[in-house]
């Protein structure tokens, strides 16, 4: 076991440690246009998000194993198991793009964290946005070992899909929750009967055994925003086992698409009985695609999407609701 994983770290030519991907803040975005770049050019390289259950694991392999290292960010530098990886691991980078307010606040909010990062910053090769940042960094630490990398940005073009077959769409993180397996059985047996069906999925790898490997599938990978090919898809297929209410389903349905999925997803309580959408009872490949069949067989009532949507997924709707429960309680209190 322990030199299958040696190998494995080993051959990574990059090893990306980040702590807020796909939050709110920018400081994950380069770094991980940085990895989809690599993953394009067919380097070897493995992203770790410390947030997800193996992603400790993963930095103590990369620790012992791996020849490169570059942690992003302070949202990964502010944890101690970083901290004191790094001192193990001289020749790993850093990342930072944070400025004298958010160290100043790092400072007062975590004294002994901070005092043990500007020890370590002054031995570290810094990879600064701005030669502004490397002056600081300079300044407050000591860190006389930076390179002004910059930031980085990508335009994705808009994805023009083939006319003249039916285009069917997942959006979700590529694992077995999601239904990786059924969405390739239910493509290879569309594939196997001649079907006009072009299947397409839209998300990022969360399961790193399940690298996309069908060529009948388009695998986009992560997109800022789905919606650029939900608007021009045909039927959402919500390949998911079990699934609570995915935004995407609710997007596709707002754009006037078909939309199937597996009875035991809560977005089967919301499309059942939809004229254009269909249920399918059993989570089987040829299940799902006589349900798909069968929504190809009648054009989408609109009207009817937008009453449900207005009624169940509208923000007016939903802020009902929750006073409706407030006020039940405060009654109940009373």
């Amino acid at each position: 076991m322990l030199p299958r994983i040696k190998r494995r770290y080993a051959s990574y030519q990059y090893v990306l440690v980040g702590a807020d991907f796909f939050s709110e803040g920018g400081a994950w975005r380069s770094i991980y246009l940085l990895y989809r770049y690599l993953e394009t050019k067919g380097v070897s390289v493995l992203l770790i998000d410390l947030r997800r259950g193996d992603g400790w694991r993963q930095w103590v392999c990369a620790l012992l194993f791996s020849p490169r290292i570059i942690v992003n960010g302070m949202a990964a530098l502010t944890r101690w198991l970083v901290l004191c990886g790094l001192n193990c691991r001289h020749d790993a980078n850093v990342y930072l793009h944070d400025t004298a307010f958010s160290l100043d606040a790092l400072q007062y909010d975590k004294p002994y964290l901070y005092n043990y990062l500007a020890q370590l910053l002054k031995s570290r090769t810094v990879l600064c946005v701005s030669s502004q940042m490397a002056d600081l960094y300079l300044n407050r630490f000591g860190a006389r070992n930076t390179v002004i990398v910059h930031e980085i940005t990508q335009i994705q073009p808009e994805p023009v899909l083939q006319p003249g077959i039916f285009h069917i769409v997942m959006v979700g993180t590529l694992c077995r929750r999601k239904g990786y397996n059924l969405f390739v059985d239910v493509a290879e047996y569309a594939s196997c009967h001649a079907l006009p069906w072009q299947f397409h999925w839209i998300g990022g790898l969360g399961e790193s055994d399940l690298a996309p490997v069908s060529q009948i599938i388009t695998w986009w990978g992560w997109r800022e925003s789905a919606a650029p090919l939900l608007r021009q898809a045909d039927l959402f297929f919500l390949s998911s086992v079990d699934d609570p209410q995915p935004l995407a389903c609710l997007e596709a349905l707002s754009y006037g698409k078909r939309v199937v999925a597996y009875a035991g997803t809560g977005t089967a309580e919301l499309i059942r009985g939809l004229v254009g959408c269909q249920v399918y009872d059993e989570y089987v490949a040829i299940a799902a695609v006589d349900a798909i069949r069968e929504a190809f067989e009648c054009n989408p009532e609109l009207d009817s999407y937008y009453t449900k949507l207005d009624k169940y997924a509208s923000v007016h709707s939903f802020l009902e609701r929750i006073e409706g429960t407030l006020s039940d309680h405060s009654t109940k209190l009373q």
